[in-house]
């Protein structure tokens, strides 16, 4: 009878170690599969991480270009203006008309024809550089 008894703990024992055994392999899949995905996803952050950063080398490539073209611009803008007070200020000075107009009637045509020209290219520049100043600002 003690043997009996002694052989049903010992099963009940070996059944309750089994199952312990079981539940310990499945946690330890679990955990395993966890650790594998974590991984997985560490690599994709890292991955996005790299191309992100990567974007915004590209986009601060392109803003200093652009950056760069806009001082060029501003440069022309402020060097047509010149050019405008300098027009500017020669047609309103009536001595230096005059002395022109002294000077030969041709030549006074032929300079203020180029004057006229120059005046309208810089006011085309202008007019085409604050274009492009408001598509850059945009």
């Amino acid at each position: 009878r003690l043997e009996e008894e002694m052989a049903k703990r010992l099963k009940g024992v070996e059944e309750e170690a089994k199952r312990k055994v079981e539940d310990v392999e499945r946690d330890k899949r679990r955990v395993e599969e966890e650790a594998r995905m974590k991984v997985e996803k560490s690599e994709e952050v890292e991955k996005k991480r790299a191309e992100t950063e990567k974007r915004l080398d590209e986009t601060l490539n392109i803003l200093q270009k652009k950056e760069s073209d806009l001082f060029s611009k501003i440069k022309e803008v402020n060097e047509t203006n010149t050019l405008l007070i300098d027009v500017q200020k020669n047609l309103s000075d009536k001595e230096a008309v005059t002395k022109e107009l002294r000077g030969g009637v041709k030549e006074s045509i032929e300079e203020a024809a180029t004057l006229k020209m120059k005046l309208t290219e810089a006011e085309l520049r202008l007019s085409e550089m604050k274009g492009r100043s408001d598509e850059l600002e945009a």
